[in-house]
């Protein structure tokens, strides 16, 4: 078992590729790990959820506007998620390509089944907003995004988890 902090230049390391002996668990910090270890873990909440590897066609950007995004296939996240398949078993539910969706994670909101996971993870592109820090995204599946245009409060999908959905 292998405990990573990934910090500055260690950040960017898929330790797991090049550890693959090692049960590799990426850790925030020393003391998160000693806070975790201190508390008693809940029974039967050891599943995971798990979305990546999504598909990356070239997307239109946003509603009325005429610009691209290109985002570039992330070959490890395949390797990524069978691996976690592998670690958790039948415990594991994971979406992957098309259906690493924004309308597949919402179907489980809607229902109240998020609540049943106990480790989310997230394999795929992020974007990053220094300015407003809510519009900071996860890049999700794109291919099979619904093909209208949202009326005043109906739910827009855009292939884009924002820190603002994942706040609401």
């Amino acid at each position: 078992r292998l405990l990573v902090i990934g910090v500055h230049e260690m950040a960017g390391i898929p330790v797991e590729l090049i550890a693959p002996q090692f049960q590799v668990e990426h850790v925030l910090s020393g003391s998160a790990v000693a806070r975790a270890v201190a508390k008693p873990k809940v029974a039967g909440r050891d599943t995971l959820l798990a979305v990546g590897d999504p598909v990356f066609p070239m997307t239109k950007l946003p509603q009325g506007t005429s610009e691209t995004r290109n985002w570039k296939e992330l070959p490890g996240t395949a390797v990524e998620l069978d691996r976690l398949r592998k670690a958790f078993g039948e415990k594991a539910t994971i979406f992957t390509r098309s259906a690493a969706s924004e309308q597949q994670l919402e179907e489980l909101r809607l229902f109240e089944q998020l609540k049943d996971y106990r480790f989310l993870h997230f394999a795929t592109h992020g974007l990053a907003n220094d300015d407003k820090a809510f519009e900071s995204f996860l890049v999700l599946s794109q291919d099979e995004l619904p093909n209208f245009e949202a009326k005043a409060g109906e739910k827009y999908y855009n292939g884009e988890l924002s820190a603002r959905e994942i706040l609401e």
